[in-house]
């Protein structure tokens, strides 16, 4: 399943500042990679141009699912998918607002912050010193920018 994880959205009355625009923030992961991907996904996604292609391409995948078949390399293929379906769902809803004129009154921004400390978090990765401290730092930082 494709699970959004909007973190907040902001508005201001200032929209003359390119600052103060809403904008929505995903937290996705370099897990979404698309060397990490099956190439057949890869192609198919990138004929996809609108949101609802990317929904319709989504019920496919649910409906059609192959337990067999290698959706993505490594141990988690289902997390990397999900997370690539993330930032092309991103990537969609950016170019949507581009053509109606709207990016000066909101973004859509996919944050890939590396490891952080969350509910999921191993033992090990709560051990790694390399981690941002938390999510919040990391969408705190791209909401500011």
């Amino acid at each position: 399943m494709l699970a959004l994880s909007i973190i907040s959205t902001k508005q201001t009355k200032d929209q003359n500042n390119p600052r103060n625009r809403t904008t929505i923030l995903f937290i996705s992961s370099g897990d979404g990679e698309r060397a990490m991907i099956n190439s057949q996904i890869i192609r198919e996604l990138d004929t996809l141009h609108t949101i609802p292609a990317l929904i319709e391409y989504i019920h496919q995948l649910l409906v059609s699912f192959d337990e067999k078949f290698e959706y993505a390399f490594g141990p988690t293929p289902m997390y990397s998918l999900s997370k690539l379906l993330l930032n092309k769902a991103t990537i969609l809803l950016n170019d949507e607002l581009c053509k109606q004129n709207l990016l000066d009154h909101m973004r859509v921004v996919a944050c890939c912050p590396g490891n952080f400390v969350s509910p999921m978090s191993t033992e090990e990765e709560l051990q790694d010193s390399e981690h941002v401290l938390d999510v919040m730092t990391a969408a705190n930082f791209i909401y500011n920018i």
